[in-house]
């Protein structure tokens, strides 16, 4: 059917289906047509003019993003992130599956902000710290944006503010006072611990989850200080730093291999 006279795109048309009204408008560079569900045309261009009015506003949610769910939009951020291995990567990995667990059932339209206020007291009566809660929502605001980005979302609900994290990493510990600090820890197994941490500035999530398996076999002697030398965290190379302090450290842990029978 020829569209009607005047029509001009930012104002989207009517027109008539069988014996009902349709209605069309444009969203995001894209048409989209919608049974009014009535003969009349009164009624139609009423609808037209609402969802008009959503559009300008920014409330506008398109057919297909209703269906989208959270989950959906975590697994996205999930396979993105895994691509590209940012920082932080090895302690975010394992956020994903309870974030899917928690929220994954729901309309990503229908996540509202008591919603996130409800999960955020939630991970707070499991006990996790502020800044393991902020890491929790601040995954899901990103598998919110990319949504946003990828046009499969258009609203952002309102995420909880919980304040400064104070998480980061502040002033350098100098080597006379590492070793004050090393000479009150109670075992030889805890000072190696942080001589190594401090060496190679590592988490401790990463520190106490190395293992001589994750140090490629073709590093001399298996010395990870050796230049080019990698050790492996969930797929994630991490380097490790030359220092004649690991070096000493590391040829005072290495033991000679023992046979089996």
């Amino acid at each position: 059917m020829a569209r009607e006279s005047g029509w001009r795109r930012e104002q989207g048309r009517v027109f008539l289906r069988g014996r009902r009204w349709w209605l069309a408008f444009y969203h995001q560079g894209r048409e989209i047509r919608e049974s009014s569900g009535s003969t009349d045309r009164r009624k139609a261009s009423n609808l037209l003019r609402d969802r008009l009015g959503a559009i300008y506003s920014g409330r506008f949610i398109a057919p297909e993003q209703v269906r989208v769910t959270v989950g959906e939009l975590i697994e996205s951020l999930r396979l993105e992130m895994s691509a590209r291995a940012p920082k932080g990567w090895y302690t975010l990995k394992g956020m994903f599956p309870r974030l899917i667990a928690a929220l994954g059932h729901h309309r990503a339209v229908a996540v509202t902000a008591e919603i996130l206020r409800a999960y955020e007291r939630d991970l707070h009566a499991q006990g996790l710290a502020k800044a393991t809660r902020g890491n929790y929502l601040w995954l899901l605001k990103a598998a919110f944006r990319l949504g946003m980005k990828d046009r499969r979302v258009g609203l952002m609900p309102e995420f909880p503010k919980l304040g400064a994290l104070k998480n980061a990493r502040r002033g350098f510990v100098e080597p006379e006072r590492l070793a004050e600090l090393v000479g009150h820890l109670p075992s030889r197994m805890a000072q190696d611990i942080v001589r190594f941490a401090y060496g190679c500035g590592w988490r401790e999530a990463e520190v106490l989850g190395l293992r001589w398996e994750m140090v490629p076999a073709s590093a001399p002697a298996r010395r990870p200080w050796c230049s080019g030398c990698r050790a492996s965290f969930m797929g994630i190379n991490r380097p490790v730093p030359a220092s004649r302090p690991l070096s000493v450290l590391f040829d005072s842990l290495i033991q000679p291999p023992v046979a089996s029978d």
